[in-house]
């Protein structure tokens, strides 16, 4: 890196800044503005230095494009301190961050510090953060050193009773819901699967579709005790649309149809959980419908002119109108009118998908409706090949019982391990096989651990909203296709970092 490290945090943050704002400004500019802002005089190489290692260096030949401002404070929390900057765009195994992925899905890191913080009290300063180093998740602005590491292991070794405890709450943790029963009024009830894909009139539901308990909870907090809208992938079926569809968007708003319960099962289709829900208020949902879904029951009312859309997070340019659409069941004889939009990704080709919703007129924009699907389901045609691809398999080869197989791998019921190191290493691999079953391709959870992953380089780009991780791979990369696909899958359950800033995985 040369002489950057001896620059004071404040002349690189201000070179930074002016790159940031002002791309077309040459080194020999930014020389003569830090002489006259800071009395010193920087080489131009030094300049250069900085900014390329900032990765904000244009390649020659190429024009100018404008580019966002950066927030240097924002950085730190990612990366290491300003002087230090060598890598602060692209970083050495930061596949890890995939874990960490893993981790939000699970909530494991934030219960077993929990765990930890009740045993010890706070003894142990920085004690979430170190846990999460001991847990191989990403960390770029901690400053632990080998010593700080080693007295935070001796203090949790004086512990006996973590061992056992850590191992009995990682059980607990990886807990699968495979479905969400919807209790209604007259005796009837719909299901959910436990990424909340779709309806479905029954518990026969691909294992596939199962997720944590955890996230389950959070989504039912979300949707159906808070404001948010529900996304589904798909309207189920495909001639016609289901009853149990209907009486899901029937009870939307209706007092007389309004939800008693639902009730959360596992893997072995065991009651695991009931919550009850606000009985006397309006919930909102949003939903794909497929050009080739309900073509005899449904009835287009009006449809608008098409603009451009930018879906930032993945760079993508679509095309969208509003539209009103009446649906009609015939086994119940009710009609429903919603509104939405259409979506293309050719201005001059055929629709690819109608994006429903029961949203008010001033909030169902096609951009809101967009933006609210395709932060959930980005993936169109492919995500809903997947879903298909699962469901087939799962209905000709009655896919598997899976629900013990975590904790069999795991050995969980075996003595607690003496080292608590390797005790929460036992985490590390659950988070490694449940990725692997999950969202790597099949055939992935009978293989080792994805440790190929996970020392790969790769870049961020941080934007007001999301953080992006853009996967850095060597030419002819022999595993890109399975790496694109679990980028992909990982993208449908809306990973949200504790920033709040949702992370979005690209390669």
């Amino acid at each position: 890196m040369g002489v950057i490290y001896k620059l004071k945090p404040e002349i690189i943050n201000y070179i930074l800044k002016l790159q940031a704002e002002k791309p077309d400004f040459g080194c020999r500019k930014i020389a003569a503005l830090l002489t006259d802002k800071f009395q010193t005089n920087i080489s131009k190489s030094s300049i250069n230095s900085v900014i390329k290692s900032a990765g904000l260096s244009m390649p020659v030949g190429r024009r100018v494009k404008k580019r966002r401002n950066i927030n240097i404070q924002e950085l730190q929390q990612y990366m290491p301190e300003i002087p230090e900057i060598p890598e602060m765009l692209e970083i050495e195994k930061f596949g890890n961050f995939l874990l960490r992925a893993a981790d939000y899905l699970t909530g494991g890191s934030y219960h077993i510090a929990g765990l930890i913080k009740k045993r010890i009290g706070s003894a142990a300063p920085d004690l979430k953060r170190k846990t999460e180093y001991l847990l191989n998740l990403p960390l770029f602005d901690h400053k632990f050193t080998l010593e700080d590491i080693n007295a935070y292991l001796v203090v949790l070794q004086g512990v006996k009773e973590l061992n056992p405890e850590i191992i009995k709450l990682i059980s607990s943790i990886f807990q699968e819901v495979r479905c969400i029963k919807v209790d209604l009024p007259d005796n009837k009830s719909y299901y959910l699967d436990g990424q909340f894909r779709t309806i479905w009139p029954d518990l026969n539901i691909p294992y596939s579709f199962s997720t944590t308990l955890y996230y389950s909870e959070g989504y039912v907090k979300k949707y159906f005790q808070g404001n948010s809208p529900l996304s589904l992938l798909s309207a189920p079926g495909y001639d016609t649309p289901s009853q149990e569809f209907f009486d899901f968007i029937l009870n939307q708003d209706a007092e007389e149809k309004a939800i008693l319960k639902l009730t959360l099962y596992n893997n072995k289709l065991e009651e695991i959980k009931n919550i009850t829900v606000e009985k006397d208020r309006k919930r909102f949902f949003v939903f794909g419908l497929w050009p080739w879904q309900f073509s005899k029951f449904r009835k287009v009312n009006s449809i608008g002119d098409y603009k451009l859309y930018q879906f930032l997070p993945l760079k993508k340019d679509f095309y969208l109108a509003p539209i009103e659409v009446e649906l009609m069941q015939q086994d119940v004889n009710k009609r429903v009118t919603l509104r939405g939009c259409g979506l293309k990704s050719d201005l001059s080709g055929k629709i690819n998908l109608v994006i429903l919703s029961n949203l008010s007129a001033s909030e169902a924009a096609p951009e809101r409706l967009a933006e609210l699907y395709l932060s959930h389901w980005p993936n169109l045609e492919e995500g809903l090949q997947d879903f298909s691809r699962k469901i087939e398999f799962f209905t000709y080869s009655a896919d598997y019982q899976h629900s013990s197989l975590l904790r069999e791998l795991l050995e969980l019921d075996k003595e607690p391990f003496i080292d608590i190191k390797q005790t929460l290493g036992l985490y590390t691999k659950a988070l490694d096989f449940f990725l692997r079953r999950y969202f790597f391709p099949s055939g992935y959870e009978k293989k080792g651990e994805l440790s190929e992953f996970y020392k790969l380089k790769a870049r961020i780009k941080i934007t007001k909203d999301h953080l992006d991780l853009i996967f850095q791979l060597p030419e002819e990369y022999p595993l890109r296709r399975d790496l694109e696909y679990a980028c992909r899958r990982l993208n449908e359950l809306e990973v949200v970092l504790e920033n709040n800033k949702r992370l979005w995985f690209n390669t």
